[in-house]
């Protein structure tokens, strides 16, 4: 199952990124000016690229969790 980690970076912007089970990275967001709006692009992600396993291509995933950066 992906995780969705969400993380406030040196330049003040908010990022989230999709790692994979084994700790890959997937895709990285744009930056966000608040925390919402990071939050707000991963629901936008999860309603509009359902995510699927290769080696069964009609098998959809679980939905992804997310995770919180502690310090922000």
């Amino acid at each position: 199952m992906g995780t969705f980690v969400l993380d406030k970076q040196t330049d003040g912007q908010f990022y989230w990124k999709l790692n994979a089970a084994n700790g890959q990275t997937l895709c990285m967001s744009e930056g966000y000016t608040t925390k919402q709006n990071a939050i707000n692009g991963i629901e936008s992600c999860r309603r509009n690229a359902p995510l699927r396993r290769h080696s069964r291509p009609n098998h959809r995933l679980s939905a992804a969790t997310i995770s919180a950066n502690p310090k922000q």
